[in-house]
């Protein structure tokens, strides 16, 4: 189970961009823009398995895997903890030494020192649990580092965009459960070229 435990304030598309790209000249519609914004990012993201901003998972595991554990979304910016939930139902940490991890085509895949032993896990499901920082830079922030595997792929944008301005233009229930039900074939062809298959 992968959950959200701190999302990106910033819009990975900003307000401006999508306000030119919908020639929008006024501010009357800047909340429903932003939404349909946020609405387009999270079918992106959804769709391809990447993260478009900077965000915090944590990634639930109900046992030890055999092996390494490829983790499900990208690219990963770093891995900040391994944890279980012992017998007793109290989260302990991994030391460090016992885990590490690498960049993969996926994101990044964390792997066990030849020494580790698994714990033994309570009975409660999600009993292994990875938290790490995904996402790209968002384009333009002054404090991102300079890594070009961090830069957001034109096609995520071009979608984003895509995807805004259709919700804009067709402003009936078209976005279901915060993502977009029908898709543009501009888009969905554009999703289709950066999706991972996992």
């Amino acid at each position: 189970m992968l959950r959200i435990v701190e999302a990106s304030t910033e819009l990975p598309v900003s307000l401006a961009l999508a306000k030119e790209h919908c020639k929008v000249e006024h501010d009357d519609d800047d909340v429903s823009l932003e939404a349909y914004i946020r609405a387009a990012v999270q079918t992106v993201e959804k769709s391809t398995t990447r993260a478009l901003a900077p965000t915090v998972y944590e990634w639930r595991l109900d046992e030890w895997p055999c092996g390494d554990i490829e983790l499900p979304v990208a690219p990963v910016r770093s891995v900040l903890s391994v944890s279980y939930i012992d017998e007793n139902g109290e989260e302990q940490t991994l030391d460090g030494d016992d885990w590490d991890w690498e960049y993969s085509e996926f994101g990044a895949t964390v792997m066990f020192d030849s020494s580790f032993s698994a714990p033994v896990l309570g009975r409660d499901k999600g009993g292994v649990r990875i938290v790490f920082d995904a996402g790209y830079d968002i384009p333009g922030a002054e404090d991102s580092p300079a890594d070009p595997n961090l830069a957001q792929p034109p096609a995520a944008a071009a979608a984003v965009l895509i995807l805004t301005q259709h919700l804009y233009e067709n402003r009936s229930p078209v976005a279901v459960g915060d993502t977009v039900a029908t898709i543009p074939l501009s888009a969905e062809r554009l999703i289709a070229s950066i999706r991972i298959w996992r």
